[in-house]
């Protein structure tokens, strides 16, 4: 009996052990480890780069590779601490793949490791090894659209998301989904961003309180331009109108301030909610603890280091909060913490690779932190985070600020205060607007000036005077009849025959005729500067690009690589090539990246021995969408993507590229006199641009 009951405990254990997400493991210390872990589990993330939520990305990414057409072991982890180098080589992950695929056999493997906990993504890689190359091919049609939806870099996880699931349904299937329906897909793509909300909402406050104080500066001008013309036509005051008028616009005031608190809700971004391990931190400071240790660093900081660092925060002269943990990249981090906490604190984030810490409403002080390139040993961490929870570090601070709130923000006083202040600005020119808006109606009280008031007595007075008395004659009477007829006024011309006159006379202006249309019937759009920080990303794409294409090559098989295709495949990379180490051009670069593009899809032609056609890109931009529609611009038929052909058709010049002219001034790309790229739009129109190319050297 004693027995079964030991077995059934081992089993459980054991099962235990089995169900045990690889999520809740540290990262892997050596290659071996992992490869162990890949057999298991051919899909592994770690938390730090499960956006929040590991379990859900974990099984989204599980369900793809089940359903993939060849194995696939994916891998979102830092990087094995035995094959950390202390310089940093770009082929880290190649090699690794190569390893990797010799341990475990034939499939895609897609490969995203970090050099720290910290950093953003350090090693990349996907390659397949004895499968068909158009795997990879699809695989990076999807992760491609990435960038079309989204430019928040830390989402790896969402790029191996989108990677993979052109994997299994096309690479057409995964360009159809937007950003709203990735939301509803996997909603834990787009975690959000703390910083975003925070500024929104002081935003919407400030405006709140800006727009009544801009809207009173128009009534105000109205109202005094109106009362002004009343007094001027010496109309009688109105009380009752006044008050009601009173009453009305200061009604209007808070009405206004509602209307605009309603109009920019929605334009407010969610609050984002603590992922996984932000939850579990808020948690264990809730229940008082001031350290939080996460699960897959418990077994490496030690009991003695642990009780050093809780003594020390519980000294601290101010509340000291502290996670040791692997933080989630692409999140807010231990800053959601502290806001779902609310209370004044140092907050310190401690990784094996980095301490850092902040100061949430404190201020005085500066909080201080270290990094390492290499995974430090729990007694050199515990000593730099004692150095940074310290009395010495400590001293200068004071609490600072106000709670968060639902509707202000985390500091509303700053919002009001800044709201009421730009309001009182916006309400000086909006006083003379009201003056403006106030003119035709105070016109209008102008013309209807009374009549003046009858004197009766003097009109009596005058009446007796003009009476004929009996003992005038009667020619008399005549004579003063024909006297006061002869000297009564004459009848001035009507009102209308004067305005006739003012109609007439020259010098007048007349009115403004039509604007003119624009050149072509488009509405021009107007060429923008080229940042130093696109032109250096097309040629890090373009080197990218390139080594991807060169490492297809190099494992062709010997009759994909005697096929026409394989040969297109090495024109493209060759001038590419060529232009990413001679050239210093931008225009250039980017058309590096074009020619690494298309000798990919010429690499993926030769390897499934079939002929290589280019795909048409959209003329106005190599980097828009395939060009799937047909337009005449500037007189010339050229393939363009959806966007720019709605912006044609609703009259408009589409977002073409912008590019330095001959006199530096940016053009659009076409009147740069940049050749070939200028002239075919970046080959949209030219299916050999190597040829094109080495007609021009």
């Amino acid at each position: 009996m004693g027995r079964r009951v030991v077995l059934v405990l081992v089993l459980l254990l054991a099962t235990w052990g089995l169900a045990v997400p690889a999520t809740a493991a540290p990262p892997p210390r050596t290659l071996e480890e992992l490869v162990q872990r890949l057999r298991q589990d051919p899909v592994q993330v770690n938390t730090m780069m499960g956006l929040g939520a590991t379990a859900q990305v974990d099984a989204a990414l599980t369900e793809l590779t089940d359903r993939a057409p060849v194995p696939v072991y994916v891998v979102m982890d830092l990087l094995p601490q035995d094959q950390e180098l202390p310089e940093y080589d770009p082929r880290t992950a190649e090699r690794l793949a190569v390893r990797l695929s010799a341990e475990l056999g034939p499939g895609l493997y897609v490969l995203s490791f970090g050099e720290t906990a910290e950093s953003i993504i350090g090693h990349r890689e996907v390659q397949v090894f004895g499968v068909d190359q158009q795997v990879r091919s699809d695989f990076y049609a999807g992760s491609s659209h990435f960038y079309d939806i989204t430019d928040y870099t830390g989402a790896e996880a969402l790029r191996v998301y989108l990677g993979l699931r052109a994997v299994v349904e096309g690479g057409d299937a995964v360009e159809a989904l937007g950003r709203d329906d990735l939301g509803r897909i996997v909603p834990w793509a787009f975690p959000g961003d703390l910083e975003d909300h925070l500024e929104a909402l002081e935003l919407r406050a400030g405006t709140t309180v800006g727009v009544p104080l801009a809207l009173g500066g128009l009534l105000l001008g109205v109202a005094v331009h109106l009362r002004r013309a009343r007094r001027r036509a010496g109309l009688p005051g109105r009380p009752v109108v006044a008050v009601l008028g009173t009453v009305l616009g200061l009604a209007a005031l808070p009405a206004a301030g509602v209307l605009t608190f309603a109009l920019l809700t929605p334009q407010v971004p969610p609050l984002p909610r603590p992922g996984e391990q932000e939850a579990a931190a808020a948690e264990t400071f809730r229940s008082g603890r001031q350290v939080h240790v996460s699960a897959d660093l418990e077994g490496w900081l030690g009991a003695d280091q642990l009780r050093r660092i809780e003594d020390a925060a519980a000294a601290a002269p101010v509340p000291v909060r502290v996670a040791v943990w692997y933080p989630t990249q692409g999140t807010d981090g231990l800053e959601l913490t502290a806001h779902a906490l609310g209370d004044p604190a140092l907050y310190v984030s401690a990784s094996p690779d980095e301490v850092d810490g902040f100061a949430y409403r404190l201020e005085g002080g500066v909080a201080g932190g270290s990094s390492w390139s290499t995974e430090a040993d729990p007694e050199t961490f515990t000593a730099e985070v004692l150095d940074t929870i310290g009395p010495e570090a400590l001293d200068d601070y004071r609490p600072a600020g106000s709670p968060y709130h639902p509707l202000l923000g985390e500091d509303p006083g700053e919002a009001l205060t800044i709201g009421a202040f730009l309001g009182a600005l916006a309400a000086a020119p909006a006083f003379p607007v009201g003056w403006l808006l106030a003119l035709p109606w105070a016109r209008r009280t102008g013309s209807s000036r009374p009549p003046a008031p009858v004197d009766r007595a003097r009109r009596r007075a005058e009446a007796a005077e003009a009476r004929p008395t009996t003992a005038a004659p009667a020619t008399a009477g005549s004579s003063s009849g024909a006297a006061a007829s002869s000297s009564a006024p004459t009848a001035s011309p009507p009102a209308a025959a004067l305005g006739s006159d003012r109609s007439e006379r020259p010098g007048t202006p007349s009115p403004p005729g039509p604007p003119e249309p624009a050149r072509g019937g488009l509405v021009p759009r107007a060429p923008e500067p080229l940042g130093s920080g696109v032109a250096e990303g097309w040629l890090r794409s373009a080197r990218y690009e390139l080594g991807n294409l060169q490492r297809t090559l190099r494992f062709l098989g010997p009759t994909a690589a005697a096929s026409p295709a394989a040969e297109a495949a090495r024109q493209h990379a060759a001038a590419a090539e060529q232009l990413v180490d001679g050239s210093t051009r931008p225009a250039d670069h980017l058309g590096a990246w074009v020619l690494a593009r298309r000798g990919s899809e010429a690499a993926a032609a030769a390897t499934a021995l079939r002929p290589f056609e280019p795909t048409e890109g959209c003329w106005f931009h190599p980097e828009h969408t395939r060009g799937t529609e047909q337009r005449t611009f500037e007189g010339r038929a050229v393939p363009c993507c959806r966007r720019c052909a709605d912006e044609l058709d609703a009259g408009r010049e589409p977002a073409m590229l912008d590019l330095p002219g001959p006199d530096g001034d940016p053009v659009h790309f076409h009147r740069s006199g940049a050749e070939p790229w200028a002239s075919t739009g970046y080959g949209a129109v030219e299916p050999d641009l190597p040829a094109r190319l080495g007609a021009l050297r």
